[in-house]
């Protein structure tokens, strides 16, 4: 009975210690993810993380080996969402036109959570490009460019987008976001925006959309296209 008890006593404190162990690497991955935001990663000490989460910043070794280790593990949680509806998108039973309506969404989405993205991937590679570049783009990058290819590659073959390169869509779409979120303080010296609201963000959206579908869509499907943006 006695040796019963002992057991269940050790697999309650090895069961607090992981609950412990657990909260403690998700104060200190929230306290990056603030940190970020408000300095970008070239300014964020482990000195800082520690005293923004209440934990030792030693247990950054601990629980993620480096720095970099961090910032990976930071940059994963802030895309897995996104990604994984992303892949979904091809196959969804929509028009070409709503199909890349979901796609620029969950991008905008994506940045307006985690403005951080393109600093963190430019931060990262900068450590160490041999490892980080090749990660970045297989892991995490790769399946969203594979899937609005697919998108595009529909709307073009069925006759509603014109051929287009698929990266240098890629690019406008992630480089505009990235402008808006993560570049808003420039914003505010020229156009005095005090912060990004819900409102700026419904607008962007329907303002990217509308850019995006005029430059795709043949001429005979871009006026009805349009007018369901702007309803």
């Amino acid at each position: 009975m006695a040796r019963n008890r002992k057991s269940g006593e050790r697999a309650m404190q090895h069961s607090r210690m992981k609950a412990g162990d657990e909260s403690s690497r998700e104060l200190l991955l929230q306290a990056t993810r603030e940190l970020l935001i408000e300095r970008g990663a070239n300014n964020v000490s482990f000195k800082d993380i520690g005293e923004r989460s209440g934990v030792n910043a030693a247990l950054i070794g601990y629980y993620f080996k480096s720095k970099s280790g961090l910032m990976l593990d930071v940059l994963r949680n802030g895309l897995a969402l996104g990604m994984s509806r992303m892949v979904l998108i091809p196959d969804l039973d929509f028009s070409p036109q709503d199909k890349l309506r979901c796609f620029v969404e969950i991008v905008v989405d994506v940045f307006s959570t985690y403005p951080y993205i393109n600093q963190l991937m430019r931060w990262l590679i900068a450590q160490k490009p041999e490892v980080y570049g090749p990660l970045i783009a297989t892991d995490l990058a790769q399946s969203s460019g594979r899937a609005v290819d697919r998108v595009l590659a529909e709307g073009i073959a069925k006759g509603v987008f014109r051929p287009v390169d698929p990266m240098l869509f890629y690019v406008q779409l992630t480089g505009a976001c990235d402008q808006l979120f993560y570049g808003w303080h420039q914003l505010q010296l020229v156009y005095g925006v005090d912060k990004i609201t819900d409102d700026v963000k419904s607008t962007f959206v329907r303002n990217l959309l509308e850019t995006l579908l005029n430059g795709l869509m043949l001429d005979h499907t871009r006026d009805e296209e349009c007018q369901r943006i702007g309803d």
